[in-house]
């Protein structure tokens, strides 16, 4: 059972999921608030009220990790293309099929007064969401990279890859590090 401040610390804590703020807000030390907020996420009762309070957030709001990556996607492979119609002039954004629109950041329409007669000459900018970010986000979360972690400067933690994919060169590394000859692709010495 959780006491009165930290369930209020559950409830801050999903606001911002920033365990410091939320310990703040809850009432803890200013001072402490870092500590004290690692310290609450790593007890299990907090994680599992946590849990509970996003499970329930999301099932008020409806919006699941399905929507979200689906947003994502929407971003990083929007084609500008469809932005223009074949003649190079821009779409009005009713004409705009869903998946464009809503990778559209912002647009900034400008009017002004161009040359001696009183032509009004309108530019319109368009600025789409961050793609790079959005693939970033969508890699991240498929596990589509890997990276290498160097600890203590003497032990490389790589992850594992099935022989028959490794490189000549990683097998020549296996081989050096092991102190006999590379592993074959059938898996026999």
């Amino acid at each position: 059972m959780l006491t009165p401040k930290q369930e209020r610390f559950c409830q801050e804590y999903i606001v911002d999921l920033n365990a410091s703020a939320a310990a703040r807000r809850a009432g803890y030390s200013h001072r402490t608030a870092g500590s004290i907020g690692e310290e609450l996420l790593r007890k299990p009762e907090i994680s599992a009220r946590i849990r509970e309070l996003k499970d329930e957030q999301a099932r008020r709001t409806q919006i699941t990790a399905d929507q979200v990556l689906a947003e994502l996607a929407r971003i990083a492979y929007i084609d500008p293309r469809k932005l223009f119609h074949p003649d190079g002039s821009l779409r009005s954004i009713s004409d705009l099929d869903e998946d464009t629109a809503r990778a559209i950041a912002a647009i900034d329409i400008e009017e002004r007064l161009s040359g001696r007669d009183p032509v009004i000459r309108t530019t319109k900018k368009i600025k789409l969401w961050n793609k790079v970010e959005a693939l970033d986000r969508l890699a991240r979360h498929f596990g589509l990279f890997t990276e290498k972690v160097e600890v203590n400067s003497k032990l490389t933690v790589t992850p594992m890859v099935p022989v028959e994919e490794m490189t000549d060169e990683q097998l020549a590394e296996v081989a050096r590090g092991s102190g006999g000859t590379p592993p074959s692709a059938s898996g026999a010495s």
